[in-house]
């Protein structure tokens, strides 16, 4: 699990710019979108900021804000087995899960645990 300094957190005032830089300097393919007060706005992907480019040539002048395309991303408890976020992950379609210690809250995440990290560690 990604947790602290690792976790790509942007606001939602973040510009798109900044929210491309965080996704690539975190290298986890995802924004953690939170508003002012540190509550959860969504998750923004690398994949949503290239298709949003295909439709607006102007997205360079857009928040973060704007782009969130899943208000109420996936997440798991901490003590969830890594098999079971791996199972998640392929049910939906999706390449990372928000980790709460306990119960989820409208607050930032605990963690972030991503696909790549399951299967490096012979998870299957």
């Amino acid at each position: 699990m990604h947790s602290g300094d690792d976790l790509p957190f942007v606001t939602d005032s973040s510009d798109v710019k900044s929210t491309l830089l965080t996704i690539s300097e975190k290298r986890l393919g995802v924004a953690v979108v939170l508003n002012e007060e540190g509550r959860l706005c969504g998750i923004i992907t690398d994949g949503d900021i290239r298709r949003a480019f295909e439709k607006d040539s102007d997205l360079f002048n857009k928040t973060a804000e704007s782009l969130v395309q899943s208000e109420e991303p996936r997440w798991i408890s901490a003590d969830t087995l890594a098999i079971n976020a791996l199972e998640i992950m392929e049910k939906h379609s999706i390449t990372s899960l928000l980790v709460y210690e306990s119960e989820k809250k409208d607050s930032a995440p605990d963690g972030l645990v991503h696909i790549h990290d399951i299967l490096r560690a012979g998870v299957m």
